[in-house]
């Protein structure tokens, strides 16, 4: 069986609404019609989508990996049905995805100034990607320049190294290292640490700069940096990120 982008279409409907009969009503087919499809997807690709209980559609983990190359196909078909339009538009489409936590003062001021030099011919989308991984915008939000601290070990994406950004220890003002303006290993070799949690990129690079810690030195481990540094604030320990 031939994959369409109906079958495509419907399936990410239904994701995106949550309801079978929601995708129904905003698709304008029946729910048996949109129910049939599914069923034939799934059997095409060899998979299960959905975990189907208690009258719910669940995704499963590979139906999650699925709506992410659904995603990305359909919004190419998208662009191949509107290409006449695209093509006549003077503006080429930049797509850039940015690490939140580089935006506003490392790469947001890069692009308004490469905006600025091509404004007659170009537009730029940006994605602000909040997660520990930028790999994965390339699915919900697919880019033509990604930037972030650490990039995946994936072969079909490019790498290039354009900066090596520096790393601080954060520490309440009720800290006396906050007096410091320069810390070596040794001062902070006592503090209680606020860590990322092991499946982030960025505490590879954090653990080079940790001193040997004793278990109970070790008081959260933490996925995300804007929540480590609030426990920071309020002087639960200590932690290193990037400036």
């Amino acid at each position: 069986m031939e994959i369409k982008s109906k079958a495509l279409k419907i399936f990410c409907a239904v994701v995106e609404t949550g309801s079978l009969l929601a995708a129904s009503n905003k698709l304008g087919i029946s729910p048996s019609a949109a129910s049939r499809v599914l069923s034939q997807l799934e059997e095409r690709i060899g998979i299960v989508l959905f975990d189907r209980g208690n009258k719910t559609l669940t995704l499963t983990s590979e139906g999650t990996e699925f709506y992410r190359v659904a995603m990305e196909a359909m919004r190419a078909w998208k662009v191949v049905e509107d290409y006449p339009t695209h093509r006549k538009r003077k503006r080429k489409l930049l797509r850039a995805a940015v690490l939140a936590r580089h935006c506003s003062d490392v790469i947001l001021p890069a692009i308004v100034k490469i905006f600025k030099r091509h404004e007659k011919d170009m537009r730029v989308t940006l994605d602000i990607h909040n997660g520990r991984d930028i790999y994965f915008s390339k699915y919900s939000h697919p880019f033509d320049i990604g930037f972030g601290t650490l990039l995946s070990e994936h072969d079909d994406m490019e790498k290039r190294v354009l900066a090596e950004l520096p790393l601080r220890l954060v520490c309440s003002k009720n800290n006396p290292l906050s007096q410091k303006d320069v810390v070596s290993r040794e001062d902070y070799a006592k503090e209680n640490f606020i860590l990322l949690s092991h499946d982030m990129r960025e505490r590879k690079l954090c653990d080079l700069l940790l001193p040997p810690l004793e278990e109970d030195q070790i008081v959260g481990e933490i996925s995300s940096t804007q929540v480590a540094l609030r426990m920071v604030k309020r002087n639960a320990g200590v932690h290193i990120t990037d400036s």
